[in-house]
Order: C-alpha cells, then sequence, then structure tokens
C-alpha cells in the first residue's frame, strides 16, 4: 500500500530515495481535565486529543490515543450522563458573564482578511515551532501570533472569525509552553538546549487565560512560575 501510495506521486522507492518532512499528528497536552473528562467549566468535557489527561509523557504514542479514546471516552460519557441527570431540571446559566460577547461594536473581517491570517498562523507555526525550536525562534513566532490575535479581538460575528481567533489562542499556548520549556524532552528539540532536558523538565505546565494576556516577552520567565501548575 504505501509503494503504491509513493508511485501515485511519482516516487518509486526502490529506485530513489523518499523526501520526507515532519507532519502534524499528535499534540502533547490539551485541554486539562479530571479522570472523567470534566473540565473547570462546568457541563464541558473533553476528550482524546483535545484533553489532557497526562496518561502520556514526552512523547505521544498510538497506545495512549487508544487509551484516551477508549478509556477515557467512556468514562466522560457516563460522567456527563450523571451531570445531565443532577442538572437537566435546572435552568442552566452562563457560569461567567465574561464568556458573553457585546457585538455591538464588533468589527467584521472579509474572507480574504481571516485567509490571510490563518496562513500567517500557519506559517509561524510551521517555520519557527516546529520540530527544531529554540528561543528565538519562538520569539518571533509568538510575536506575529499575538500580533494576529489581537487583530482579531473584537471581531466575533461569524463562525470563520471565531475559529480563526480559536487557532491564534491554541498557537500562542503551544508556543508559550515551548519557550517555557528550557530543554529536549520528546517530540521536539531546542537547538539552544542540545544537551539538557530543562531544569525541573518533570513539571506539566498549565497556562491559563490570565498568564496568556499578561505574557510579556521581555520579563524573566521565572516570575510566571506561580501562575503555572505541576
Amino acid at each position: 500500500m504505501i509503494y503504491k501510495t509513493c508511485l501515485s506521486y511519482g516516487f518509486d522507492f526502490t529506485r530513489q530515495p523518499v523526501p520526507v518532512s515532519p507532519a502534524a499528528h499528535f499534540m502533547i497536552g490539551g485541554v486539562k481535565t479530571d479522570l472523567n473528562g470534566a473540565t473547570t467549566l462546568g457541563g464541558l468535557f473533553a476528550v482524546g486529543e483535545v484533553a489532557c489527561t497526562q496518561v502520556h509523557g514526552a512523547n505521544r504514542l498510538g497506545s495512549n490515543s487508544l487509551l484516551e479514546g477508549l478509556v477515557f471516552g467512556a468514562r466522560a460519557a457516563k460522567a456527563s450522563l450523571r451531570f445531565v441527570a443532577k442538572h437537566h431540571h435546572k435552568k442552566m446559566t452562563l457560569i461567567n458573564r465574561r464568556l458573553t460577547f457585546d457585538f455591538a461594536d464588533a468589527q467584521a473581517l472579509g474572507d480574504r482578511e481571516i485567509s490571510k491570517i490563518q496562513k500567517d498562523l500557519r506559517r509561524a507555526m510551521w517555520e519557527k515551532v516546529g520540530v527544531v525550536r529554540c528561543d528565538e525562534s519562538l520569539r518571533e513566532a509568538l510575536s506575529v501570533l499575538m500580533s494576529r490575535y489581537r487583530h482579531l479581538e473584537g471581531c466575533h460575528l461569524s463562525r470563520r472569525m471565531m475559529e480563526t481567533f480559536n487557532m491564534s489562542t491554541v498557537a500562542i499556548l503551544i508556543a508559550t509552553s515551548a519557550l517555557m520549556r528550557r530543554g529536549s524532552v520528546g517530540v521536539h528539540f531546542r537547538s539552544d538546549y542540545p544537551k539538557s532536558r530543562g531544569r525541573d523538565w518533570r513539571r506539566h505546565l498549565t497556562l491559563s487565560q490570565r498568564i496568556m494576556n499578561s505574557f510579556d516577552f521581555d520579563r524573566p520567565l521565572a516570575q510566571y512560575r506561580s501562575g503555572l501548575s505541576v
């Protein structure tokens, strides 16, 4: 099957080397949950690749993904049923009023501008936050990502704009975590720390919206430790 697929793209690996490049697969980490897939937002459950159940280490393996999908999928389903049974008679209200948006002054972006922002996000992540990373590349990426994030703030009039805003949010969280991880443990390689795992390399980093909004790249990273959980 692999041989036939390569031939369909014009490559015969019995005669010539096949070009290989990294591809997006699994993300280490995600939305933090408990053992039943519950997040910190009541009624919201996360499971699978989007969730951080911490059953995997620095390298995410296929067997771990099966564990998350099968075991935690079943646990999350049962927990959500219990949640509905307990709260179905209650009138649900927003837990946090900051989750609402005021559309009165919101700006609309055209499809061309949204496509340009998505392209900028992809390029920054591919070129600066790839398999090989360093302090300089991560800061350059974050400069682009934060710029696009701020440009999108207040622009929530369409599904595509909100999806793009979420893309920039996740990208910033990934790049910020990588910047704080001063060492090479698994999945990616810090070229500026080639032989170091980094201080407290067993630490699990948890970033909040507060940390992201207040992040100052000129400020010592150690000052943010109080906002991270282990």
